[in-house]
């Protein structure tokens, strides 16, 4: 919100992170029950496999016990909501590896609810005052430069792909 202070918390001078907060001076303030540790993984550091691996240690930690029996609550409840379980168990959509993964193929059913939801948001839109465009899903690389999307959201697109000796780009978003 607004009205909330942005802090910023670092180690040193070689990390700092800019975030809500709250912060602690030393994890010692930190309530054992108010803690859970979620989950670890390993990174490269910087991303960059030749350098060293580093360990990833995901957790929260909260003022008081029951926030922290709160979240895993909401959490467990979340995940009886979960799209990817309740459109397998629905049979709204499924998910083919061999099409490559998060890529929905939607099911009949499915394929209703999706309808139903399109329409309702642009029946919203075009009341509110805006008018509806499509774009082209594959464009020319140079109209992604040009409009200034390639330079945004570069790190996060696909590859480009040679049409005719030309470069194509998918849609960055």
């Amino acid at each position: 919100p607004k009205d909330e202070d942005i802090t910023i918390y670092h180690i040193g001078d070689e990390w700092w992170d800019l975030c809500a907060g709250p912060h602690v001076e030393s994890t010692g303030q930190i309530k054992a029950k108010a803690l859970d540790l979620s989950s670890v993984s390993a990174a490269y550091w910087r991303g960059d496999e030749s350098r060293q691996a580093l360990q990833r240690i995901y957790g929260t930690a909260w003022k008081e016990a029951w926030q922290l029996k709160e979240h895993k609550r909401r959490l467990e409840e979340a995940k009886k909501r979960d799209h990817r379980t309740l459109g397998k168990k629905l049979d709204l959509f499924s998910i083919q590896d061999d099409a490559g993964g998060g890529l929905v193929f939607w099911h009949p059913k499915g394929s209703k609810v999706r309808g139903l939801i399109e329409d309702t948001w642009k029946e919203a839109h075009i009341k509110a005052g805006y008018e509806l465009l499509y774009t082209p899903h594959v464009a020319n690389l140079n109209l992604w430069k040009t409009s200034g999307h390639y330079d945004f959201y570069r790190d996060g697109m696909f590859d480009q792909m040679d049409v005719e000796d030309e470069q194509y780009q998918l849609k960055p978003m």
